[in-house]
């Protein structure tokens, strides 16, 4: 059949040009895209690596030079020309069955590649048949091999007959009385041989893609078929009596290396295995390391796979997913879970996402392990410039693959594809092309979002999955178990000659890239408008130069990847463990293209492995793992501490209990520390715009910042005679100190708690505790800076704005007093007044990120406004100030008093005028406990009757909550206890009752305090909402006039 395949079609507005106008002008388009624009030496280096110069390309014809394939004399050519002159007419008619044909019908132009490939299979089978090889193929197998290659060339051509299909149908070509006839008409017609060579003249690149998938998949397939026959008696020994081969599925994971993958066989002796077109060493010596730590006597033990190692390809144990038939198996499961996130720590593991995990019984098995011995690679010129934190997390338990991505970094996917806690039942963030109405003549293409391979990598108890959040505690408790073992044997595993000595000279992968990202570009490659011109193909993959332009070894990598696309690859990359070397496909890449071996660095951390790093990273571990209530097991996620209540508050001396639990909660945030770019920081847990969790450094603000934990650690110095906790106190004010003169890192509101009220709070009592006025010095700078910014607060409350500011500033006035203090806040108090609204019932506010409405209480509401006012009152005797001050209190009283009695425990927040949805809810934040912590603070302003209604509601409140919902000061616990301490301290109140309230913060002999937890499912070490605060509440139990309230920012005694 003759086939005309053109270099390129001459679009119509260049027909009048001749070729060096036309190549002058493409070459000009292509250099102005990025990252070349403006970079002549980038983009003279990148033609360099094809072998031309700029001069060529305005010499000669661009596509030619681009040598992908679009040359009428390219041998892939005339091998096409040969496959359909010999190829018989059976093709040339489709068969008319609807759905099981759909297919194929799309395949249609390209049959008779497919069945030449295929009949070079069957003759290979065939001839192996005549060799005796002592098993069959059955046809079974093949049809199942066949589907893995039409699946493939569709992904390869759908788009193209889309298209095609759509332009024929525009111009009334199309014939039939239906929309499926005409599609079928128009299906039949492209068999016809003119119509063929039609497609291919405006496709050249779509005909050489499609041969070279078909021939990739003849080749691979030929080769295994060839290594089982050569390996068939070994694996008898190795597995048993095998059969015949009854299905083999290819293309199981990515394809490398001109199109090889792995694939599953199926023998009819109910024996699977896997075979792996590459090294396996690794995985050999991965199990022998699991067998040194089974040795050891870790408990549960690890199973070990069977494995034959043929060294340049393996075969494998198959592992069945099967369920687990009891909670026991189900807690073993997530035990080793851990335990496999303390030896991938140990082993640099990466890549290990939901697909490379199995779940197998009681057996979480991982089935893919050529990531281990990760290096990542160090970018020249800062271009990936990581801070000290970043580094830190890095080289953590987070990199693995097998918990959630939580850093925020672009190199860590947003969905969840996870080996832990990854389900293919998700929505990804990403979208695909995908085909609809296929069959009919309306047939297009749509971006959807994409979905997920099917994933069994999660445990399955009486027929459903079940979610890791629950199990939280035995993967956190496996962790520790293993790594204790690898600590007890720490000198061994730092041994060059070790238990790691094995994996020296093993092959492992490099992954300069997501695979993701590739797999993206070359979909999009097969977009038809990529398809007619190998340039405009091959400029597309030029996207790969964006990253390393300016990185002379990471420069030498493109080319490589672009060529691993070409062939339909994902690109691959490679090294020996104890080497520095990049390799591709089988040649060194550059000698030295890293800093350090895999084998160098695993070393290292085996040195660097102590019970302070075992704390971070199971502190990691908990942050990961996203919160569940309760999932098919029945067991629900733990909220609150462990044993909360268990305590013996029956002593007299609460102060003495309290202090045993702050020590406890000091040397666990004493381990917890790092050292960032500027001195002693820790790391949180936030939730970002999808309520994920979010790992970063600490922010500058006091509510769950670096300055919280200066509080703590320094009235904890002051309370307990600890030269640790001295060293502690010391380190972290002077890196709040340090902070504050970065102009970036300071907060941008002016609010008590976020803003930077909250930081002249605190840099004010670290004046006193550290006995230096440089803290009070670098207060009032801050404080100057105020004045500008106060027209711009439309938040107003406590947490976020001027209140807030104004407490700030006077708990600054009572360290250093000074005229121009209290002049800034009563700016802020008149703002206040400027910006109220006001009704019949007093006055209130709106603020800019709250519901719409006004509302009540501490964090955000009237109450936290009224304080602020009555105590600048207490200074400026301004009477408007306290006239504003009992309006805002009259509004507040008289919305809660329109309250019903079922609902006395909660704040206006849903609708004006509704109760929130819990009204048992016991928090300073919200509702009458944080009313009555502001009451209390004024009683000497005004008759303490006026405020009694509002106290004695606030305790019945703190009487009546949930117990243990929550420990944080912000919205638990230990909020509840600073009301309890303040109505002993200024009416006397009895302290019975703060022992009951006191008994679910603290921690029981025996007991973690890293399993305290909040509603993100960890306590971070903040003030408001983490370990911070609920130590600085003890501290306040044992000494309520020592250490002020954080909650009313109240000043510090400067006694």
């Amino acid at each position: 059949m003759p086939l005309a395949v053109i270099i390129e079609q001459i679009p119509s507005h260049w027909e009048q040009m001749d070729e060096h106008d036309r190549a002058v002008k493409r070459l000009e388009a292509w250099k102005e895209q990025e990252p070349f624009r403006g970079r002549a030496d980038l983009f003279a280096y990148r033609l360099s690596c094809a072998g031309v110069s700029e001069g060529t390309l305005r010499r000669w014809n661009l596509d030619e030079i681009a040598g992908k394939g679009n040359g009428g004399s390219a041998p892939w050519v005339g091998q096409l020309r040969q496959i359909y002159a010999t190829q018989s007419n059976a093709s040339s008619k489709v068969i008319e069955e609807p759905r099981t044909t759909l297919r194929r019908q799309l395949l249609s132009p390209i049959l008779p590649i497919i069945e030449n490939v295929q009949a070079s299979v069957n003759a290979h089978i065939e001839h192996s048949r005549r060799m005796r090889r002592g098993f069959e193929v059955l046809s079974s197998a093949l049809s199942s091999s066949e589907g893995s290659l039409d699946q493939r060339l569709a992904r390869i051509i759908a788009r193209t007959i889309a298209l095609e299909l759509g332009a024929a149908r525009i111009q009334g070509q199309l014939y039939g009385g239906t929309s499926q006839a005409r599609f079928l008409y128009f299906i039949n017609d492209l068999t016809k041989p003119q119509s063929i060579g039609r497609l291919f003249d405006e496709y050249p690149v779509l005909a050489h893609q499609c041969l070279r998938a078909a021939q990739q998949w003849r080749d691979a397939t030929i080769l295994l078929l060839t290594r089982l026959s050569s390996d068939y008696e070994m694996l008898c020994l190795k597995y048993g009596d095998l059969g015949d081969l009854q299905d083999f599925r290819p293309e199981v994971g990515d394809r490398h290396n001109d199109g090889q993958s792995v694939c599953i066989l199926q023998f009819t002796n109910n024996i699977s295995m896997v075979y792996k077109p590459r090294a396996i060493a690794i995985e050999k010596h991965f199990y022998e390391f699991i067998h040194w730590l089974n040795e050891a006597g870790v408990n549960p033990q690890y199973r070990v796979l069977e494995l034959v190692d043929r060294e340049t390809y393996g075969w494998s144990e198959f592992v069945h997913h099967s369920p687990c038939t009891d909670t026991d198996q189900l807690a073993r499961f997530f035990r080793r879970q851990g335990g496999y996130l303390a030896i991938l720590h140990s082993l640099l593991g990466s890549d290990l996402h939901l697909q490379n995990v199995i779940a197998s019984g009681e057996h979480p098995m991982l089935v893919d392990l050529e990531g281990l011995f990760h290096v990542p690679y160090a970018f020249a010129n800062g271009h990936d410039h990581v801070t000290a934190i970043g580094k830190i997390l890095r080289e953590s338990v987070l990199i693995q693959g097998m918990l959630p991505s939580c850093i925020m970094d672009d190199r860590f996917p947003e969905d969840d594809l996870s080996g832990i806690t990854g389900s293919a039942a998700q929505h990804t963030s990403r979208t695909a092309p995908e085909l609809v109405g296929i069959g009919t003549d309306h047939m297009h293409v749509i971006r959807e979002i994409a979905s997920l391979d099917q994933s069994i990598n999660r445990p399955v108890f009486d027929g459903s999955e079940v979610d890791a959040a629950a199990y939280r505690s035995e993967i956190t408790d496996g962790f520790g178990g293993i790594y204790d073992v690898m600590l007890r044997n720490k000198k061994e595993l730092s041994d060059p000659r070790g238990p790691l000595s094995g994996f020296r000279s093993d092959e492992v992968r490099r992954i300069l890239r997501p695979t993701e990202a590739y797999a993206s570009l070359l979909d999009e490659s097969f977009h038809p408008n990529l398809l007619r011109e190998s340039l405009d193909r091959e400029r597309l993959f030029d996207r790969l130069w964006c990253l390393g332009a300016d990185d002379s070894l990471f420069r030498s990598v493109v080319p490589l990847e672009s060529a691993d696309l070409w062939n339909g690859d994902i690109p691959h990359f490679t090294a020996r463990v104890n080497s520095r070397a990049l390799n591709w496909r089988e040649q060194q890449v550059q000698p030295e293209f890293f800093t350090e071996s895999g084998f160098e660095r695993a070393l290292s951390k085996a040195r660097r492995m102590t019970c302070r790093d075992r704390t971070l990273q199971q502190w990691l571990i908990r942050a990961a793992i996203p919160p569940n209530v309760r999932n098919s097991s029945g067991r629900g996620s733990s909220i609150g501490l462990q044993g909360a209540g268990r305590y013996d508050v029956t002593r007299n001396n609460l102060g003495d209990i309290a202090l045993e639990t702050v020590e406890s909660i000091a040397h666990y945030l004493g381990e917890l520390s790092l050292e960032g770019d500027n001195g002693l920081t820790w790391i949180c847990v936030k939730a970002n715009s999808d309520d994920r969790n979010v790992i970063s450094e600490l922010a500058l603000d006091l509510y769950d910042g670096l300055p919280g934990l200066a509080l703590f650690f320094g009235y904890t110095s002051l309370l307990l005679d600890c030269p640790w906790i001295d060293q502690l106190a010391d380190e972290t004010a002077e890196a709040v100190l340090r902070a504050v003169h970065r102009e970036a890192d300071l907060p941008p509101s002016i609010g008590g708690f976020s803003g930077l009220g909250g930081l002249i709070y605190c840099l004010s009592c670290l004046a006193v505790l550290q006995r230096d006025e440089r803290f009070a010095v670098a207060a009032k700078r801050l404080a100057d800076s105020v004045s500008d910014k106060i027209g711009d607060d439309e938040e107003f409350d406590l947490i976020h704005g001027s209140a807030g500011c104004v407490l700030g500033l006077l708990a600054l006035n009572n360290v250093a007093p000074a005229e121009s203090l209290i002049q800034t806040a009563t700016v802020c108090a008149d703002h206040l007044l400027e910006s109220a609204m006001r009704d019949t019932a007093g006055i209130s506010w709106i603020t800019s990120s709250g519901p719409g409405f006004a509302l009540t209480g501490a964090a955000h509401g009237s109450a936290g406004v009224a304080l602020s006012l009555l105590r600048l009152y207490g200074i400026s005797r301004l009477q408007r100030h306290r006239s504003a001050a009992l309006a805002t209190i009259s509004w507040e009283r008289n919305q809660v008093r329109s309250m019903a009695q079922a609902a006395l425990t909660s704040e206006l927040r849903a609708t004006p005028g509704s109760a929130v949805a819990n009204a048992n809810r016991a928090a300073w934040c919200h509702g009458p406990v944080g009313i009555g912590v502001t009451r209390l603070q004024v009683p000497h302003q005004t008759a303490f009757d006026e405020f009694q209604e509002e106290v004695d509601r606030a305790m019945q409140a703190a009487a009546c909550g949930d117990e243990s919902t929550d420990v944080s000061l912000c919205h638990g616990t230990a909020g509840v206890a600073d009301l309890v301490i303040e109505a002993g301290e200024k009416i006397g109140w009895s302290r019975g009752q703060l022992k009951k309230v006191i008994a679910g913060l603290l921690v029981p002999p025996g007991y973690d305090v890293g399993e305290y937890s909040d509603d993100r499912n960890v306590l971070c070490p903040g003030l408001m909402t983490g370990l911070a605060g609920v130590g600085y509440e003890l501290l306040r139990v044992a000494a309520p006039r020592t250490v002020p309230s954080v909650l009313v920012l109240a000043p510090p005694s400067i006694k």
